[in-house]
């Protein structure tokens, strides 16, 4: 007599265990050697992906429909954690070097595209993912209490002006091959969604977020359902207009920065559901892109030295000049370097777009993880 009939398991539930356990064990496991989370993460979307042992399937099912949130809610959190005080009291070495650490990486990105035989339009995207940078050691440095420092704090706030040009550029870029216009018309369908994505993120949403809080918003839920609800209609918004959600997810929280305190309790749940399961399972999602024979491919390697060489090159090169420009020292220099050479969030996420509209392959992808951990392990 047969008392059981197991059968192998399938759906939504199963996906959605399997990714569980990858975010609970995954940044464990690789932590213990010294190695960021986030890159674990990758690690383990890449093991349990078609290339790998094939659990979850390429681009369907819940963990890519998650992956798609977790995006525009990286964003968002990307947005609204950047300190804005910062900016305005050192708003012009910030400038200076805001435009120092995105020219060096852009250009140098934009050529070593061409030099591969990539199109204009994804090699200039390709420089513009290094020219941005995410501040992951920035909590190191606040420990070690350099955040008042004059050179860090214009390394944080110049954070702020590039990841905005670097998704501008990118909204124009997406623009150019997704759609039928092109030249003027190009600048003036974008411009205008722009234009519409910035009225709707910087003068409704904030005005809505006031009357809300001080109304029927009082219920913790409530205020946080608010918020939800404000990234994920600046994504919609952005994407009806021809442009990348990730686009109005960031400007939503660029425009919601100054209601949501950074040290407050509010923000704390924010981050707390976003770092707890959106988030992780966007870098999950994003692992299964990755392909372990192409990884370790000569191509491969060779797309990642060149990589490397744009984006380490190109920050050392800022970094480097900001001492005669604007009057850092060679140890601040060293310091900024750091804070700005660390690729994650936002090389994460406009790489996923680059592939989505066809500027980048598989190839390309591995490549760019290549240089995120490399960045990560040179910064820390």
């Amino acid at each position: 007599m047969k008392l059981l009939d197991l059968e192998s398991p399938t759906g939504t539930a199963w996906e959605l265990l399997i990714v569980v356990v990858v975010i609970i064990v995954a940044p464990v496991l690789v932590e213990r050697v010294r190695i960021p989370g986030m890159i674990g993460l990758l690690i383990g979307g890449c093991l349990i992906g078609p290339e790998v042992f094939g659990v979850v399937h390429d681009g369907a099912g819940i963990l890519h429909e998650l992956g798609e949130v977790g995006l525009l809610y990286l964003m968002f959190l990307a947005g609204l954690e950047l300190d804005l005080a910062v900016f305005a009291g050192h708003r012009d070495k910030a400038i200076g070097f805001t435009i120092l650490t995105f020219a060096f990486p852009t250009i140098l990105g934009t050529i070593g595209g061409l030099a591969v035989g990539y199109s204009v339009a994804g090699s200039i995207l390709l420089g513009s993912l290094f020219a941005s940078y995410t501040l992951v050691i920035y909590p190191i440095i606040r420990n070690m209490g350099l955040a008042a420092n004059p050179a860090v704090a214009a390394a944080i706030g110049a954070t702020v002006l590039t990841d905005t040009v670097a998704l501008v550029l990118l909204a124009f870029i997406a623009g150019s091959v997704g759609g039928d216009a092109s030249g003027i018309e190009l600048i003036a369908q974008v411009g205008l969604g722009l234009g519409i994505v910035v009225a709707w993120t910087f003068v409704v949403l904030p005005t809505l977020a006031r009357w809300f809080f001080r109304g029927i918003g009082q219920p913790r839920t409530l205020r946080y359902v608010f918020v939800l609800a404000s990234l994920l209609s600046a994504g919609v918004l952005a994407e009806m207009l021809g442009i990348e959600g990730i686009v109005g997810a960031f400007f939503a929280g660029l425009a919601l920065n100054r209601l949501v305190p950074n040290e407050g309790e509010f923000m704390e749940r924010i981050e707390f559901f976003g770092s707890a399961l959106l988030v992780p399972t966007f870098l999950v999602s994003i692992g299964t892109i990755i392909d372990p024979a192409v990884l370790v491919d000569p191509g491969t390697l060779g797309l990642a030295a060149i990589f490397l060489a744009a984006c380490v090159g190109g920050k050392l090169l800022a970094a480097a000049l900001a001492i005669p420009l604007l009057g850092f020292s060679r140890d601040e220099a060293g310091v900024v370097f750091g804070l700005s050479v660390a690729q994650a969030a936002a090389t994460l996420a406009a790489t996923a777009v680059g592939l989505q509209v066809g500027l980048f392959t598989t190839a390309t992808v591995n490549a760019i993880m290549i240089v995120i951990v490399v960045s990560l392990i040179l910064a820390s």
